[in-house]
Parts: structure tokens; sequence; C-alpha cells
């Protein structure tokens, strides 16, 4: 069977002062500023590894990717996206999409499972 990949979002994302002003910069709603961004982090995280944590590009390339013209700049304006020169990097990418982040989720959701499911062979013993 195949894995699936995944990117990792987060339930406050909607609530964040970087989205907010992203959909300032943008002229574009909050929900569709979380459109852009699951774009562009979903093709960031084909492109980026822990082995080489930037991506080579240009400005235009990445809006292409975040499907809106000026996604770059308004990225670096809020400090989600770091550029030296022609390369970009993505501050705590590894932290958020990483391989080992994403072994937590996962580990974090089976646990959360096993936790929230009847278990027959348990049985309760009376506490004097």
């Amino acid at each position: 069977m195949r894995k699936m990949s995944w990117i990792k979002i987060e339930n406050a994302l909607p609530d964040k002062p970087e989205v907010m002003r992203l959909s300032a910069i943008l002229g574009v709603d909050e929900v569709t500023v979380i459109g852009h961004l699951v774009l562009f982090w979903a093709w960031a995280d084909g492109q980026v590894s822990a082995n080489c944590p930037v991506i080579t590009g240009t400005k235009s390339g990445l809006d292409r990717r975040a499907g809106v013209s000026g996604f770059c700049d308004a990225m670096l304006e809020v400090g989600w996206l770091e550029q030296s020169g022609d390369t970009f990097s993505i501050p705590n990418f590894c932290y958020h999409m990483g391989k080992s982040a994403k072994t937590r989720a996962e580990e974090q959701k089976r646990k959360a499972v096993s936790r929230n499911r009847p278990d027959k062979t348990r049985t309760s013993v009376p506490v004097s």
C-alpha cells in the first residue's frame, strides 16, 4: 500500500495574524489565503528535504506555485519566507513538515485513536 503524502495545517491557521496580514497584502479573504498557502506548502513539501532545506527559484515561479501574483513578496513581508540571493527558505519548515514532524503527528493521532477505542479486555477494579 502506498503511503499518502500530506502536509500539516494547524487548526488555528485562520486566526493567525500573519494570515490576516497576507489577506490585506494580497487583497483576498483569509480563506483564500489559506488555499494559496496549502498549494504553496504542498509544492514545497515535495521540493525541500532535511538535507536541502532551501528552494531555488524565482518570485514569479513561487507565485505560480501558490496560484496568486505577489504571494512570494507577501510571504517575505510576514516572515513566513526568507530569501538569500536566488534561494528561498521557509522558517521552521523541517519542524512542521519534515519526516520527524510527520512521524510525531501520526504517533499522536494513533495514540488519540487508541485512547478513544473501547477496550473490552480492560476491567474496572473497585478502589477501596
